[in-house]
């Protein structure tokens, strides 16, 4: 009974939202059981991020010169196929020097691929500084770093090779 009087002596409970999220706490504790996550209105559009500018530089830069090493690889050989034999499939050095003195584009072919190579590295560079930016849609980023970063890195595999072959 001792019970009963204590309880009447109480202040009434207040009545809400407050209550109801008071009964769904585990273990008494203050904190709601379960808020919602809350609900987007549908008429809202969802926020797109803008792509990055030097992740689309680099994207660009990138495919234009992979485009430019394959027509450099064209004109290397269009120049380079009167001089092979085509019995054997081979050339002699002295034709080298002569095609050079024929045709000066030769040259030229050498030094476009020194600047594709240059080229891919200030794409990469470019990527990179695409990935460090944030609230930016790295799409484009992700792609002109991967297409650079595996041109650089054969580059640099075959100068490798070509360095252990000619030391050993």
């Amino acid at each position: 009974m001792e019970n009963n009087h204590q309880n009447e002596n109480k202040p009434p409970a207040e009545t809400g939202a407050h209550d109801t999220e008071r009964q769904q706490t585990p273990y008494g504790s203050n904190q709601p059981f379960f808020t919602p996550p809350p609900q987007a209105s549908p008429f809202e559009t969802p926020v797109r991020r803008k792509h990055s500018g030097p992740g689309i530089a680099s994207f660009i830069v990138s495919l234009a010169m992979y485009l430019v090493c394959v027509l450099l690889l064209v004109g290397a050989v269009v120049t380079v196929k009167d001089i092979i034999d085509p019995a054997t499939g081979s050339f002699d050095p002295s034709d080298v020097e002569s095609l050079m003195e024929k045709t000066p584009s030769f040259a030229l072919i050498g030094l476009g691929f020194l600047a594709v190579g240059l080229g891919q590295l200030v794409a990469l560079v470019l990527g990179i500084i695409g990935l460090a930016q944030k609230e930016r849609s790295k799409v484009f980023a992700i792609l002109g770093t991967v297409f650079s970063g595996l041109f650089v890195g054969v580059i640099g595999l075959i100068m490798l090779i070509g360095l252990a072959a000619a030391g050993g």
